[in-house]
């Protein structure tokens, strides 16, 4: 007989790899210097007065020094730091091109100085939907531990108030479900879920890979121009409801998703995505009227 989940005691996950970086966080498009030290402010220092058209600078060190301290201690955008570097040489009486400053900048980020911070869309008491080991649907959980941040979780499934450990490919953020923003497809049914619902569209083969395919396409999928796959890639995907895009994003890396799971028929064979497809399917379906604007599209 199937186990009383009210009952069960949390179920034990076979370890598995750890999960990738795309699925451990989201960029927030803010940037800080981890750790400054001599060697950092030297590497900084070097960004500086290698950077295009750049002014002779007396005490390099001691400008990207103040450039910091002018920063602040906040992860901030790219743009502030342009200004910190301003405001800088302003004190300093320097003047300098505008393009010297965003060469400046954009050399700290490529040598890994400015990293960007990334922030992970699960944390403690996020409310989220996790699968039931018992019978691996979807439930509404709350998360009430974080084992590994980005990885591993443990959470209360709300309806048997039992209490189970999930992995980062079985639990996802209720803002990721709950609320279908970004839908500026139009609306209509969904490919996926078949719900009348706002769409995006997802290419099935995201844009962030589509270099590898310009020559030749994934097996299996039907090609365009001989030669010339642009036109192709970018309009070959579907119109999917903001839930099962993010589904699907949540699953799988962009390289997995070119590779093995390029055409609808592909994502709709998977075990995960079917569990999914039966829940979503199940949800009621909304207009463009119920949802509210978080400035927040896939753009993939």
């Amino acid at each position: 007989d199937r186990p009383d989940p009210a009952t069960t005691a949390p179920a034990k996950k076979p370890k598995r790899k750890p999960a990738p970086a795309w699925a451990k966080g989201r960029p927030t498009g803010l940037y800080s210097i981890p750790e400054l030290d001599d060697a950092t402010l030297t590497k900084l220092a070097e960004c500086i007065t290698g950077a295009e058209d750049a002014p002779e600078l007396e005490g390099p060190e001691l400008v990207a020094a103040a450039v910091v301290s002018e920063a602040g201690d906040e992860p901030a955008a790219l743009s502030h730091w342009h200004l910190a570097l301003r405001q800088v040489l302003s004190d300093a009486c320097v003047e300098a091109e505008e393009v010297f400053y965003a060469s400046a900048v954009e050399s700290m980020k490529s040598r890994g100085l400015l990293q960007e911070q990334v922030e992970c869309p699960i944390k403690l008491g996020s409310n989220v939907l996790a699968e039931l080991s018992e019978d691996s649907n979807w439930y509404e959980a709350v998360v009430t531990k974080v084992l590994i941040p980005g990885e591993h979780y443990e959470v209360l499934i709300q309806r048997y108030g039992k209490p189970q450990e999930v992995w980062w490919d079985e639990v996802v953020p209720m803002d990721d479900v709950a609320d279908d923003d970004g839908a500026d497809a139009g609306e209509g049914e969904c490919e996926m879920c078949r719900r009348e619902m706002p769409l995006t569209f997802h290419h099935l083969i995201p844009k962030e890979v589509h270099g590898i395919y310009l020559k030749k396409l994934p097996e299996g999928v039907a090609s365009g121009p001989v030669g010339d796959h642009h036109i192709f890639l970018n309009t070959h995907g579907a119109m999917v409801c903001r839930p099962c895009h993010s589904a699907v994003h949540r699953r799988w890396s962009n390289e997995e998703l070119g590779a093995r799971f390029n055409t609808l028929a592909k994502l709709l064979a998977d075990e995960h995505i079917v569990r999914w497809v039966e829940f979503a399917k199940k949800q009621k379906s909304v207009t463009k009227g119920d949802l509210k604007p978080r400035g927040h599209s896939y753009q993939r």
